[in-house]
């Protein structure tokens, strides 16, 4: 019985050590971004829903104020068309990718979350949300391009 404990204790420890350990990375980029005060730049995200749909938006974000556009591509399930679906652009801002990431990590799903950073500004340039056990729910976000302005 102590053998069983012991088991279940090292294995709850492993999975709050792995936690802590996303949770940190995505603090230090998100200070390593901060300090940079990057306020001017533009980027491009790809997100894909699984074989249910891809849409690709194109910001520029200039403090608050951000130009936007969107454009879709069909994906497998949409027959060879698609439409735009209605979005925030602030969710495909670099805070937005920020806040992405780390309500994943947050969330119930937070096990099955990926999180990469770019080495030089810090944000986030790839999400992606891939639970083994449930069929085409996969989720990503990748960016695609970057570039700071002024």
């Amino acid at each position: 019985m102590k053998r069983h404990r012991w088991i279940i204790f090292m294995v709850i420890s492993l999975f709050l050590l792995i936690a802590c350990e996303a949770h940190f990375a995505l603090d230090e980029a998100q200070r390593k971004w901060t300090a940079q005060g990057i306020g001017h730049y533009r980027l491009t995200v790809r997100h894909v829903e699984s074989i249910w749909h891809m849409q690709t938006y194109e910001m520029e974000v200039n403090g608050s104020d951000i130009v936007h556009l969107a454009t879709c591509s069909p994906a497998p399930s949409e027959g060879g068309t698609c439409e735009v679906k209605e979005y925030d652009p602030t969710d495909y801002t670099i805070a937005g990718l920020f806040d992405t990431a780390k309500n994943l990590l947050e969330g119930k799903y937070m096990k099955w979350v990926e999180v990469e950073y770019d080495e030089e500004y810090g944000f986030p340039v790839f999400i992606m949300l891939d639970d083994p056990d449930i069929l085409d729910e996969d989720n990503a976000w990748k960016v695609v391009e970057f570039e700071m302005l002024d």
